[in-house]
């Protein structure tokens, strides 16, 4: 029974997306991290457990409309060996691809680190100032292209969290990147961010494409103080150390941005926190941290998507949904398609490493249930 449902729900998909273009499909979906992505060096056995056909079935029969994938490129090719491609590793994303078909939604292949390039170790990154890298990445996405180019369920996020000190690096290189996927495929639709950390600030420094099949992206996590709060990998919240409330305050904040000012925990300027001195977290500070996305759309008239939204699991569970509600109700109102981080584990999951479901609260937040 279900699977007859799900194909009549993928049939309706397709002709809705005739209608209303690309982007119907990719309205509401979850990231599907730390599966072939951020994996922590656990290989082939993590990849054929952590993620299965049931999980994706899952999603769909909860009625999500897509899946982010996020792919570290070292899953698809051999790190030392360039333009030598691994089949089995690119068996995960058939596997994905199949699935989604098969359960009636959508897959956006989110490329989430590159030859000398990753997110998250960018004082690392080679990626725009060497070439043969930048080979790498443009003919990694051609050979993406043409294997899946018959597979319509199935649209392309260029590169996850560029951080620079100018865009325009980025620029040049998603604008080869274009050029090689549109030679083969002129009709996909590609996802394309902006810098830091696909910030939401950042949108008006993309450079933009006279292409209807080509929309932009931005991550969604205001304001951090909240959304990562007490998140081991970023100091200055470990030094934080606050437990705080959607709606609620900023407890003890000036004394985080003393601690900042007197250099006794590293800079965090590229957060701006102390625009937060005198506000309150709630749905007023929210709808003006999303103005900049309504901002870009009215002034450009392209198409949005979120490719990523959500709260730390050290966050009261009520306050994780409460704003979850209001950020997926803004997204909605105002038709910019995105994808909850993340479906399992991660640290933001609504199931936990091993699948149990800690987060079903969540899941009715984002269906507006």
């Amino acid at each position: 029974m279900y699977c007859i449902i799900f194909r009549q729900t993928f049939a309706q998909s397709c002709n809705r997306q005739k209608k209303g273009g690309l982007m119907t499909n990719f309205m509401n979906g979850l990231n599907v991290g730390g599966w072939i992505s951020q994996y922590f060096n656990l290989g082939y056995d993590h990849f054929d457990e952590y993620i299965s056909e049931k999980d994706i079935e899952k999603i769909a029969a909860w009625g999500f409309d897509h899946i982010r994938l996020p792919v570290d490129y070292e899953v698809l090719e051999k790190k030392d060996s360039p333009f030598e491609y691994i089949e089995k590793g690119f068996g995960y994303i058939d596997n994905a691809v199949r699935w989604c078909k098969k359960n009636g939604i959508s897959v956006l292949i989110d490329l989430h680190s590159a030859p000398g390039f990753r997110f998250n170790d960018f004082e690392k990154s080679t990626l725009f100032q060497d070439r043969i890298l930048q080979e790498r990445y443009l003919r990694l996405w051609e050979t993406i292209a043409k294997r899946y180019r018959s597979e319509r369920h199935v649209a392309f996020d260029l590169l996850n969290e560029i951080v620079l000190p100018s865009s325009d690096p980025w620029n040049k290189l998603a604008a080869e990147c274009v050029s090689v996927i549109r030679a083969i495929d002129p009709d996909r639709l590609l996802i394309i961010g902006g810098n830091n950390y696909n910030s939401i600030f950042e949108l008006k420094n993309i450079s933009l494409y006279d292409d209807p099949n080509i929309a932009y992206t931005f991550h969604f996590y205001e304001p951090i103080l909240f959304t990562h709060q007490k998140a081991m990998w970023m100091p200055y919240l470990v030094h934080y150390n606050q437990t705080l409330n959607y709606p609620g305050e900023f407890e003890n904040l000036k004394q985080l941005v003393d601690d900042v000012e007197s250099k006794r925990i590293g800079d965090i300027a590229q957060f701006d926190v102390r625009r937060y001195l005198t506000r309150k977290i709630d749905m007023d500070l929210m709808i003006e941290d999303i103005q900049p996305a309504l901002d870009f759309i009215k002034s450009t008239g392209k198409k949005l998507y979120c490719g990523e939204y959500g709260v730390i699991e050290t966050a009261p569970m009520k306050s994780r949904v409460n704003w979850t509600r209001d950020a997926a109700k803004l997204f909605e109102s105002h038709g910019i398609g995105r994808a909850y981080w993340t479906y399992k584990g991660m640290d933001f999951g609504i199931l936990d490493r091993k699948g149990n479901l800690i987060g079903e609260d969540i899941v009715n937040a984002l269906l507006g249930k």
